[in-house]
């Protein structure tokens, strides 16, 4: 049986790339009460201390030639474990990385403030209505979710594309065009795999928080610029998406 994961930046188009395979006649998705393919998530009702029992009593349940779920960094399993076992990891990773972390902030204040859960929309859309016009009225909970994700994404973006073994990064802006097919899906499932996720990313943040002043956006990123040492190596998108309210 082949194993596989889907990880990357969350998101950013795992649960419809999951969603896609998991249409396959051979391809088994694991998946959790929620439909997001992701059994192992660290928000789960119960939380394993050990989840490795059940995650063989799920590999062993498979009659399929593929077996596969989604994991991200900081879930109950641990990908570097996952891969040395013999995983395939597919890395879903947008470019966009401001935009990546838009969705999930949305998200989340949509599940903790409003009790919707839109996490089950995967990336689609869900403006808010929040006025700031300077940092001084940022909510510091939102502002501290920023920072930090920011951070958070751009190290999991670099370790997927400089520390990972035996990995293959699909961009999200790559995904999201029409009939959007990658030779690395295509050879490991010996067949052409077509997505299409009939997604128009042209919206920047009005799309997001149509009423927060890009000011405020321009004084995060000054202090996320003076805090974080970029290396030599670091891939541009990251350096792009560091900058970008910056520049404006």
């Amino acid at each position: 049986m082949n194993k596989f994961l889907i990880s990357g930046l969350p998101r950013s188009g795992t649960t419809v790339f999951a969603k896609t395979l998991s249409h396959l006649d051979d391809v088994h998705l694991a998946n959790d009460a929620q439909g997001f393919f992701e059994p192992f998530k660290i928000m789960s009702k119960n939380r394993e201390l050990n989840p490795i029992p059940r995650l063989k009593n799920l590999e062993n349940n498979c009659k399929l030639d593929y077996f596969g779920f989604k994991c991200f960094p900081g879930d109950l399993l641990n990908l570097t474990n996952l891969s040395n076992s013999g995983y395939k990891t597919f890395a879903i990773i947008r470019k966009d990385i401001w935009k990546s972390i838009f969705s999930h902030a949305v998200a989340k204040t949509e599940l903790f403030v409003n009790n919707a859960n839109v996490f089950s929309k995967s990336s689609t859309l869900h403006a808010q209505d929040l006025e700031i016009n300077s940092i001084k009225e940022m909510p510091p909970p939102l502002l501290r979710m920023f920072q930090d994700s920011f951070f958070n994404r751009i190290k999991q973006a670099y370790d997927f594309e400089k520390n990972w073994n035996d990995v293959d990064i699909i961009y999200f802006e790559d995904l999201i065009k029409p009939d959007a097919s990658f030779e690395c899906v295509n050879k490991y499932f010996n067949k052409e795999i077509i997505f299409n996720l009939d997604y128009n990313d042209d919206r920047g943040i009005e799309a997001y928080y149509p009423n927060i002043n890009p000011k405020v956006f321009k004084f995060i990123s000054s202090h996320i610029i003076n805090t974080v040492v970029l290396p030599e190596d670091c891939p541009k998108y990251i350096v792009d998406s560091l900058y970008k309210y910056f520049k404006e």
